[in-house]
């Protein structure tokens, strides 16, 4: 009822209160098979309030194909925000053995926003792609506690951006709270294939921006199997992709990139901050 709920939806805010939402159910988008246990697919912007502990899980992914798993999906060009007082653990499944599958905790096709509450994130295991939290547009971290974690990414694709980051999105701007983000081992032959904290992709601004708080990035291990000379693969613990880069005015930053074993003349590289 009113007063008594794990989940109450407004048409706008959704808030978990003591929540564990699975699913065992796809919904195909673009003839992709997608599993998701919250799926978000308006065309308005969506707030998600945290009381209590709250769990949010994806199911491994089953079928062959493009499969993916994730915790959170928010299918639209919207802002995603999270707050509250309480936590969230979001969880995509393991995505393997599907060719090109991938997993997510947090995915977005927008904007996502973290103001307050405790979110931990995590990719599972997966073929192409898995992140922690992942944003077509911004990522923004104003408070709270954060850990974010790719999974582990295993590929034979020569020409694949295989990737896993705990944090991945064109731009991130980090201004307080405590991040914590880890990309998960890759094994690729791909030449653009990389393991990173934070990843940051625009690349006509700067990419990562980090001015206040206490944030730790750590590149996960890096395997190339890639013969290419010049590839653009390795390990960062923060990686700001654009003409920028990364900019850090303030705060607290650790960062550290993870081993990289290059095989085959590999160009593949590693460092702490790109």
């Amino acid at each position: 009822d009113e007063n008594h709920y794990n989940i109450k939806w407004d048409g706008q805010t959704l808030t978990l209160k003591g929540a564990k939402i699975t699913t065992i159910d796809e919904t195909s988008d673009y003839g992709l098979a997608q599993s998701a246990a919250i799926y978000y697919d308006e065309a308005t912007d969506l707030e998600i309030v945290l009381e209590g502990d709250n769990t949010v899980t994806g199911p491994d992914a089953s079928s062959g194909g493009d499969s993916s798993s994730y915790g959170i999906h928010v299918d639209d060009e919207v802002t995603l925000t999270i707050s509250g007082s309480g936590s969230l653990t979001a969880t995509g499944g393991d995505a393997t053995p599907n060719s090109g599958g991938e997993s997510y905790g947090i995915y977005t096709w927008g904007d996502a926003i973290i103001t307050s509450g405790t979110v931990t994130a995590t990719g599972g295991a997966a073929e192409f792609q898995s992140h922690g939290i992942y944003a077509t547009g911004h990522v923004t971290i104003s408070g709270g506690a954060v850990k974010a974690t790719g999974g582990a990414v295993t590929s034979s694709e020569e020409d694949g951006g295989d990737a896993s980051s705990g944090i991945y999105a064109n731009i991130v701007t980090i201004s307080g709270g405590e991040v914590t983000a880890m990309g998960g081992a890759v094994t690729s032959s791909g030449d653009n294939a990389r393991s990173c904290g934070i990843y940051g992709g625009d690349w006509l601004n700067d990419n990562v921006i980090i001015s206040g708080g206490t944030v730790e990035a750590t590149g996960g291990t890096f395997t190339s199997t890639s013969t290419d000379t010049e590839a653009n693969a390795g390990s960062y613990g923060i990686y700001g992709a654009g003409f920028y880069g990364t900019v850090i005015s303030g705060g607290t930053v650790t960062a550290s990139g993870g081993t990289v074993t290059a095989s085959g003349g590999s160009g593949a590289l590693g460092g702490d901050i790109y």
